[in-house]
This record gives C-alpha cells, structure tokens and sequence, in this order.
C-alpha cells in the first residue's frame, strides 16, 4: 500500500463504504503479515524477547504470528519470571505488550539487566 492511500483515507472522513473500510482494513493485514514473516527467527542464534505487563516473559525463537489476534509462537522458550525452558510455546495476544528482536551477542546483556533488577 502506497503512503497516498493511507493519506487519502485518514485525511477524509469515513465516507460509510464498507467495501472502501474492508479493502483499507485488508491491505493493512497483509502489510501486518508481510512485516511479521520477516520478524521470523530463522537461525539458531536469532531470537526474541516478549514482554508483558510485568516486564520481560518468554526469551526464544519467534515460530509464528497470529495477524488476527496477535498470538505470539516461541520455539525453545525460556520464561524469565518463572526460570524454565519449554521446546513450545503459545502467548496470547492480549498479554503481549511488547516484541524485541536479539541475538544471541546482545542477549547477555539483556540478563545481566535482568540480574542487576533482582539483587535490587
């Protein structure tokens, strides 16, 4: 989707089409799972952080992505607030807040933070 389209639509008022709202809600999903495919941890040492209200949750290999309903698929997680590693992992999308993208070089700082905030 072009930046026009997207100008065009946000800059008028909704007109009451509901072909025009589809075609516009449509073409934002595709541009979701286009962007998300590319997200997909593909080497062994690519992975992700998934945080939740609480702060970080699951550390591991993003699988998959529900473009719906935001349901997050983790391969080889490891759960930070409870310290245990499952090979799957589902996590619904209402409790994702936050997706970032590491490897494994900057996934030792990550949990060199994480034990500097439980000394504390």
């Amino acid at each position: 989707m072009s930046q026009l389209d997207v100008k065009k639509i946000i800059n008028q008022p909704y007109s009451g089409d509901l072909g025009e709202l589809n075609s516009f809600i449509n073409k934002l999903r595709i541009e979701l799972v286009a962007f998300l495919t590319t997200l997909k941890s593909i080497k062994k040492h690519e992975k992700v952080v998934v945080y939740d209200s609480y702060g970080p949750l699951y550390i591991g290999r993003l699988a998959a992505v529900d473009p719906t309903t935001l349901n997050v698929f983790l391969l080889d997680a490891y759960n930070v607030q409870k310290d245990y590693t499952v090979p799957k992992v589902l996590i619904r999308g209402d409790v994702v807040k936050r997706i970032e993208y590491v490897t494994d070089a900057e996934l030792h700082k990550i949990f060199v933070k994480l034990k500097k905030k439980e000394k504390e």
